[in-house]
């Protein structure tokens, strides 16, 4: 685990561009994550970029867990996923892969290290990005879930 002090405040989006396509509808998978101007950030990374399973079948491996110590109990999990924003990764074809991704990856991670969390979010990205540093032409979908009673319980941003 790398503890390190985030010098770009937190208030500025991951990414200023929209997935191809353009944002979904409804405010869903295309939004960002405002909080305080600055923060210690804990970065977890994990093993070297298993495949992981999900239900759209695409290749997503994860890339790193920021906690905010700002935010206790808040948790963020990004996974690269290079195939989003392609034909046919769109985020509606996609949107099933965020909730089992909280659901058997981010709580399970959590719940081995013993580890309390209130919200998870879940970002997909098709290649790798600085957390905090605005990345034109790479597009990133996001989901917040609350946890409540071991499971993730998807909030609209």
């Amino acid at each position: 685990m790398i503890q390190r002090d985030v010098n770009t405040p937190s208030g500025v989006p991951e990414d200023g561009a929209a997935p191809a396509g353009g944002p979904a509808t409804r405010g869903r998978g295309c939004s960002f994550i405002y909080g305080f101007a600055a923060c210690v950030c804990l970065f977890v990374a994990g093993p070297a970029a298993a495949e992981l399973t999900v239900p759209s079948g695409q290749p997503i491996a994860f890339h790193d867990e920021i906690t905010d110590a700002a935010q206790p109990g808040a948790h963020r999990f990004r996974f690269v996923a290079p195939e989003i924003g392609a034909e046919g990764r769109g985020y509606h074809e996609i949107e099933g892969d965020f909730g089992h991704l909280c659901q058997e990856y981010a709580l399970d991670a959590l719940s081995t290290r013993g580890a309390a969390a209130s919200e998870i979010l879940i970002t997909l990205m098709r290649e790798p990005v600085v957390f905090g540093e605005i990345t034109p032409g790479v597009p990133q979908f996001f989901e917040r879930f609350t946890v409540q009673n071991g499971l993730c319980i998807w909030e609209a941003f």
